[in-house]
């Protein structure tokens, strides 16, 4: 028993003596202390890129064996119901470089880093607030080919950065906003109504027409142009042109089949009337074919008649509102001797606030015509003074764009090829050379917000596709011009965006 008693007295003994010898020989150097520094609440634009270099207090470590640690930026969603809480992995890397492509809204960023020897886990975070990716800036409707010879759309901005003044470029707009109808893109119209908070990004491809909310740049499946008098139809719609006057918030869609479309939104819950691209005679319908141009007053008041052009008889028409907030509206020819033209409209534009209106014309001997109009409430009428004239500019007639100032009246610009010309006095003056084959032109005025009209920036935006010098493939770039009064061959360069693809459409998000 003796014997026992003492081998298990040794055994006891070397058990006590191991377990003290493992503990007295732990290394409470790798048991690392890391204080993240707090990180500043942060605002970022979608498509801009959030950048954060996270600063440490280290208390054992350096973190210089990055093997050792392993990081994580995740966003969750706030302010919102649990149900609909959601979780975004940013990164995995030490520091954070995301292109930003969260929807609109507040989230909480939560860092880890985690110590993969001992599993212990130091975490920070702060506030993100995730905004549209522009609130004022120029907006680009470009295209690009496809291998299958299809063309796919997308949206680039020039926008104003809140923080500094600057101006920055932003890509792949469309792709960030879910848009799944990007095939064949053809026209960008910014539709915003006077004294409404938000406004849409309307975007017509061969697919459909859709909107993105301005706020979010985001696109819903509710946000598609797919009803008739509140029935649906079996397939998207799709329009060939549009234009939206803010003052009357009167939108006006061209089919293809030269039908025309409109939507008032004056009442609530407004939807788009059918097709009135029609003229009722003896109860019977006759279909107009109507040019994708529209002409009416875009100054303060309501909008009871519109300019168009009927193809099918060379002939002017008016579409008629007997109610500014409804969609119910007629057409019907002018009576008058100057609207049957027995010519072909090349473009049409309404100039301004003061309801003038320009068509140009081509008869069959290729002599160019322009006509001059003003149109006030429901009263169409050729001006009195300008009237119909001949326009001789030898190379007006080979134009592929067309744009009249905005500001100056008088001011017709036009592009062939890499040449841009106005037309101005009586006589063709060219403007400016490119460096590229012009693809859209714009004019376009800008309100400082003082109010003064004479503090409006009078750009005229030139989008051009071409070879750029020391680049090898064709790439667009759009140049906004600053055109000077009564000199129309004097045009200051105001900025030049490069490196786009080609630029299809033009226009302004205020």
């Amino acid at each position: 028993m003796k014997n026992i008693c003492c081998l298990l007295g040794l055994t006891l003994m070397f058990l006590l003596g191991s377990c003290y010898e493992d503990l007295g020989n732990y290394d409470y150097s790798d048991l690392n202390t890391i204080d993240i520094t707090k990180m500043d609440e942060r605002v970022c634009a979608r498509g801009d890129v959030l950048d954060i270099i996270p600063e440490f207090n280290l208390n054992g470590d350096t973190l210089g064996n990055a093997a050792r640690y392993a990081y994580s930026w995740i966003a969750f969603n706030k302010n919102v119901p649990t149900e609909q809480l959601k979780k975004f992995s940013l990164s995995n890397e030490r520091n954070l470089y995301y292109l930003m492509n969260l929807p609109a809204g507040a989230y909480t960023i939560v860092y880890t880093i985690t110590d993969k020897e001992t599993g212990l886990n130091w975490i920070a975070r702060m506030g993100l607030t995730v905004t549209g990716a522009i609130s004022e800036g120029w907006l680009f409707l470009t295209e690009e080919q496809q291998e299958d010879g299809s063309r796919i759309g997308d949206i680039s901005v020039y926008a104003r950065n809140a923080s500094d003044g600057t101006f920055k470029v932003l890509n792949n707009i469309l792709e960030y906003s879910g848009f799944p109808y990007s095939k064949g893109p053809r026209k960008l119209v910014y539709k915003k109504a006077m004294g409404m908070p938000k406004g849409e990004i309307h975007i017509l491809t061969d697919e459909a027409v859709g909107w993105l909310d301005d706020q979010t740049d985001l696109w819903d499946k509710d946000q598609l142009l797919k009803y008739e008098n509140l029935e649906a139809i079996p397939d998207n719609y799709t329009l060939k042109d549009f234009y939206y006057f803010p003052n009357a918030r009167h939108s006006l869609g061209f089919t293809e089949e030269g039908g025309l479309k409109i939507r008032a939104e004056m009442s609530a819950g407004a939807v788009w009337g059918n097709d009135i691209g029609y003229l009722l005679n003896n109860g019977k319908k006759e279909k107009f074919d109507l040019a994708p141009y529209v002409g009416g007053y875009q100054g303060m008041g309501m909008n009871m008649a519109y300019l168009l052009f009927d193809r099918k008889t060379q002939s002017f028409v008016t579409c008629n509102w007997s109610n500014p907030t409804s969609n119910e509206a007629e057409c019907q020819k002018l009576t008058e001797s100057w609207a049957s033209t027995g010519r072909e409209i090349l473009y049409m534009q309404s100039v301004g606030w003061t309801g003038r209106v320009y068509a140009l014309l081509k008869d069959q001997s290729g002599k160019v015509w322009q006509y001059t109009f003003t149109v006030t409430g429901p009263v169409v009428m050729l001006d009195p003074v300008a009237g119909i004239q001949e326009l001789n500019a030898p190379n007006l007639a080979n134009a592929t764009c067309f744009s009249y100032n905005q500001f100056f009246t008088g001011f017709l610009y036009y592009a062939v090829g890499n040449k841009v010309y106005t037309y101005y006095n009586g006589k063709e003056i060219l403007v400016k050379t490119m460096n590229g084959n012009v693809t859209c032109l714009k004019s376009q005025f800008i309100n400082d917000g003082t109010g003064s009209r004479d503090l409006f920036m009078k750009y005229l935006v030139v989008a051009t596709y071409g070879k750029m010098t020391g680049e090898e493939k064709e790439e667009g770039t759009v140049t906004l011009l600053l055109p000077e009064l009564g000199k129309p061959e004097v045009v200051e360069v105001a900025d030049e965006v490069k490196h786009l693809d080609k630029v299809i459409s033009i226009d302004y998000q205020k």
